[in-house]
């Protein structure tokens, strides 16, 4: 409802407004991916011109067998290690406060910090940006950063094509010129628009294939699993008939589904969808390991906060968030993506 403020000079001198004592934030939304990101795959270096990715593609030596004991033995012997690398990426945002703002927000007329919130606020839209862009791709401000999304991206990690067919250049290593390497392609499965049909068949057999190239271990202990909205709700909607309820407390129909393959599953309203190849096949799924899905940082300055400083010229202090990092991948098929399930 609406209403016009109306108040006369003694109401408004004698009486004060009732007033919340915590601002809520209606514009961010949870950091789910980024979080994850910084907890699980988190490598921090100090210094450093690039960021090199070493990567093996080759066999030392072959095997020569002496079927008699007089056979020449092959001694050519190749190098084993390509290097691949990347440049740092180094995004900046300014909190800016003023030298009247911190003087008339001070005291017993103070309600919400303007400091204390504009550093909170800058946080999370440096983070926000920073996950989009690793998430989707496209966010011009924070485009130095590697994005996962190889559908709309040929500098993206992980692609739509089918296994052996996967071309995108990597940390200036192409993924084409080595694709017969088993765990250089990354795994999909294309639902084609009907999680029905396809879907859960489509996520047991990426599992299946991902648990193949873990050499058996498990897979809770660093992959995650992020469903966009419509992707949550037809795992629920498939699995909704195999729900069943040991006693009476635990009969919820509402209860969401957490783990598929014993990967930990999350909401993730950011997956691709709105690209030139993703609009047509939305991301419903992305499992990333993030054991091989890296975020390397340099140390005190992961979306960290410089002390402030006071400009000459004019009443103002200035302190920044600063994320000096990048996105690397070490090794792809442990990760996958399973794209246009978002409908039934």
């Amino acid at each position: 409802m609406s209403i016009t403020l109306t108040y006369s000079d003694e109401m408004l001198t004698s009486t004060s407004m009732a007033r919340l004592k915590k601002l809520e934030d209606q514009i961010s939304r949870p950091q789910t991916m980024i979080e994850d990101g910084l907890k699980l795959g988190k490598d921090e270096e100090t210094g450093g011109e690039r960021i090199t990715v070493p990567t093996k593609f080759n066999r030392h030596s072959t095997t020569t067998q002496l079927s008699t004991g007089f056979e020449g033995i092959n001694l050519f012997g190749s190098p084993t290690m390509t290097s691949g690398h990347d440049q740092w990426a180094y995004l900046v945002r300014p909190i800016i406060v003023s030298k009247r703002e911190e003087t008339v927000n001070r005291g017993t007329h103070k309600i919400f910090g303007i400091v204390e919130e504009r550093v909170e606020d800058s946080k999370i839209g440096l983070m926000e940006e920073v996950e989009t862009q690793l998430a989707r791709g496209g966010v011009v401000t924070a485009s130095d950063v590697n994005t996962f999304n190889g559908f709309d991206s040929t500098g993206g990690f992980l692609e739509a094509a089918t296994v052996g067919s996967q071309s995108n250049v990597i940390h200036n290593i192409s993924k084409a010129t080595h694709s017969g390497a088993r765990r250089f392609q990354n795994q999909r499965f294309d639902c084609a628009g009907s999680f029905s049909a396809n879907g859960l068949r489509g996520l047991y057999d990426m599992t299946t294939r991902m648990r193949n190239l873990k050499d058996g271990r498990s897979l809770e202990s660093t992959i995650r699993g992020y469903g966009s909205i419509a992707g949550m709700n037809n795992i629920k909607r498939a699995l909704e008939s195999r729900e069943r309820y040991v006693s009476t407390k635990e009969i919820d129909g509402g209860q969401p589904v957490l783990t598929y393959a014993g990967i930990g599953l999350k909401v993730f309203d950011q997956l691709p969808n709105t690209g030139a190849t993703t609009t047509g096949d939305p991301w419903s799924f992305l499992f990333l390991d993030w054991n091989l899905v890296r975020l390397i940082v340099q140390a005190g300055m992961a979306f960290s906060m410089v002390p402030w400083q006071t400009k000459i010229d004019q009443r103002l202090r200035v302190a920044f968030i600063e994320f000096f990092g990048q996105s690397i991948i070490k090794s792809y098929g442990g990760n996958g993506v399973l794209f246009d399930g978002d409908i039934w």
